[in-house]
């Protein structure tokens, strides 16, 4: 009969503070940095919290026959609390997702993106949203009444010059869309542990060009 081996066990924290793993971390923030030198990391990805100047119950009806049940949603006026830009900047795997749809109300877009090369120096709560001054401490896995929280993408893309009819070219705006996007499941730790990946959801209510909260 084999003999089973005798030192299995976890890591300890401070073991854990001290692996090839852990220790490789800036060693592989600066090979992604390189990647967005290079130009190969277009989309530039930040994570937003907003808050909420009040908060008030709205009562929706689950269904027709059923008794109204109250829901506590952001109301008033937002403003950015805190914007957190994701460094050395990950990789969107496709925007081609992204879809497109024409209805009624005017032009919309869903689908569902993965990002990943995120690096391990963020953890699984701030990529969530849950910083530890912003939560419920009711509710430790919900943020406090009136935040809201979700990621933004947006093309990393300069103002270009275009031909102007008066002969002299104009220096155009081109900045970017935001995207706004909300998290789909948890952020896995992938490629063996050495960064994080994430999936979202297209979502509507995105910000301004500039960055401004509609």
């Amino acid at each position: 009969m084999a003999v089973k081996p005798t030192n299995l066990r976890p890591l300890s924290e401070t073991e854990e503070r001290r692996t090839l793993a852990t220790n490789l971390v800036p060693v592989a923030d600066g090979i992604r940095q390189l990647a967005t030198d290079f130009g190969a990391r277009p989309y530039r990805v930040r994570l937003v919290w907003l808050q909420w100047t009040q908060a008030e119950l709205d009562l929706q009806l689950v269904t027709p026959e059923e008794q109204p049940i109250a829901a506590e949603i952001g109301a008033g006026r937002a403003y950015v609390l805190r914007e957190l830009e994701i460094l050395p900047t990950p990789k969107v795997q496709s925007m081609a997702a992204v879809r497109k749809r024409l209805l009624r109300s005017g032009r919309t877009e869903d689908g569902t993106i993965t990002v990943d090369r995120i690096s391990r120096s963020f953890s699984e709560d701030v990529l969530t949203g849950l910083l530890p001054e912003l939560r419920d401490p009711e509710r430790p896995e919900c943020l406090l009444p009136g935040i809201q929280f979700f990621w933004e993408l947006q093309e990393d893309r300069p103002a270009r010059w275009a031909p102007s009819g008066a002969g002299a070219p104009l220096l155009t705006d081109d900045r970017a869309s935001r995207r706004k996007f909300n998290l789909v499941g948890v952020p896995h730790l992938s490629g063996g542990g050495a960064h994080w990946s994430v999936s979202l959801l297209l979502a509507d209510g995105e910000r301004g060009r500039d960055g401004e909260v509609p």
